[in-house]
């Protein structure tokens, strides 16, 4: 299969459908288009971003040279089975998660009354549903990368806010190029001390791999078990 002439690199922890918006751009196509004529599939970002056939990443990397390692990485698909379970909605995964820790609450009032508009062949509890339509990014950020992309880690249900910039997350368009006009329609709102500390530490867990503590110990999270002895 013949190389594509011009192919931008993956920025660190770029979104799949952010690097494909990138590639498209850079041929002056929308993004449907540009992946129909250069790949033969066509996917919505969710898509892209969630778990693609390996037949998509198998022909962008024999089109463009990027690994499907690193393509699968791109996708949230690439967090399983090390920092979550899966990617495939089941029947009864609702129950069977939020009834797993029953110190909680006992189960069985958790359920006396109906669980209203949830489509058990959709849900999962990493996937927030307006992060499917719409996906977010934090304005502070793409205002200061020299090429404006979204990160992996914001397409899923663990972060809501950036931690560097304490700033919630917002839906909507990368600026292209104005982004004194990020502001323009949503002020800024600024994220709690405490949503803030713990996307710190979820922000951490994904990029680095493990947790710090704030008394000192650490958790391997891609263990998923385990306080290490604090840091002297």
């Amino acid at each position: 299969m013949k190389r594509l002439p011009i192919h931008p690199q993956p920025l660190p922890h770029e979104a799949l459908s952010s690097w494909i918006d990138r590639l498209a751009g850079a041929y002056g196509l929308a993004p449907w288009t540009f992946m129909e004529r250069s790949f033969g599939f066509s996917l919505r970002d969710d898509e892209l971003n969630l778990a693609p056939p390996a037949g998509l990443l198998l022909t962008m990397s024999e089109r463009t040279g990027v690994s499907t390692e690193k393509l699968h990485a791109m996708t949230l698909a690439g967090y399983a089975p090390l920092l979550i379970d899966s990617m495939t909605p089941t029947e009864g995964l609702f129950e069977t998660y939020v009834t797993q820790f029953p110190s909680l609450a006992p189960a069985e009032k958790r359920f006396s009354r109906p669980i209203f508009r949830l489509d058990q062949q959709r849900w999962l509890p990493w996937i927030a549903e307006n992060k499917r339509e719409q996906p977010l990014f934090c304005r502070q950020c793409v205002a200061g990368d020299p090429i404006p992309y979204r990160r992996i880690y914001w397409c899923a249900a663990w972060m809501t806010c950036c931690p560097a910039h304490q700033e919630m997350l917002e839906p909507g368009f990368l600026p292209h190029p104005r982004r004194e006009d990020l502001y323009a329609f949503t002020p800024r709102r600024g994220a709690s001390e405490k949503v803030a500390a713990l996307d710190r530490l979820t922000l951490q867990a994904l990029t680095e791999g493990h947790t710090l503590l704030p008394h000192g110990g650490s958790i391997n999270v891609a263990l998923g078990q385990g306080v290490t002895q604090p840091h002297r």
